[in-house]
């Protein structure tokens, strides 16, 4: 699997041990693929030593971590491509880094987890970073990474009282990419 378009073929993948069943909803970043349901993350990547189809549950990695929510979206950064994120409804959003298996939490600073739901939540992809929008607490927070340090709230904005409902986001920015002939 990459962006080349040169796709490994693969017919079966392996559960990890950690799951109990296959996501509902996948996303890919070009490279790897994130698949997340309420109560899992799994990645899905090719091992560049081995060949080899990898499914992880980094659902698990971040539980070890402290994450006691639903999972409500999951995103990979579109540069920081070793950073997936997951958003839950316990008000915090964990960033797993896929090499090294740290964790980054980070609270959604003016949302209440005690009546927060999945519905009120949506998450896109950036860079290195991640625009969330909190429909209850009417707020846009954007986290990132940046000059060599961890995740974190860069800002929050507070929106006007007549913005709900939202359905999608999409952060749209240039990505760098290698020249290749088809």
């Amino acid at each position: 699997m990459s962006m080349e378009g040169d796709f490994t073929e693969f017919t079966t993948l392996q559960l990890p041990a950690t799951a109990t069943e296959w996501p509902e909803n996948w996303i890919t970043n070009g490279e790897d693929i994130v698949g997340y349901s309420a109560d899992s993350v799994l990645t899905v990547y090719e091992d560049e030593d081995t060949e080899s189809i990898v499914v992880e549950d980094v659902t698990a990695i971040a539980t070890d971590d402290g994450a006691s929510g639903n999972i409500c979206a999951a995103a990979f950064a579109t540069e920081d491509s070793d950073a997936v994120a997951f958003l839950s409804d316990d008000a915090n959003l964990y960033v797993v880094d896929t090499e090294t298996e740290e964790v980054t939490t980070v609270a959604l600073k003016f949302s209440d987890a005690a009546t927060l739901s999945c519905d009120d939540l949506h998450m896109t992809a950036a860079a290195a970073g991640f625009p969330v929008v909190d429909e209850s607490a009417a707020y846009l927070y954007l986290f990132d990474a940046h000059d060599g340090a961890a995740y974190h709230l860069h800002s929050s904005v507070e929106l006007d009282s007549g913005i709900g409902d939202i359905n999608d986001a999409v952060f749209m920015h240039a990505i760098e990419s290698e020249a290749h002939e088809h």
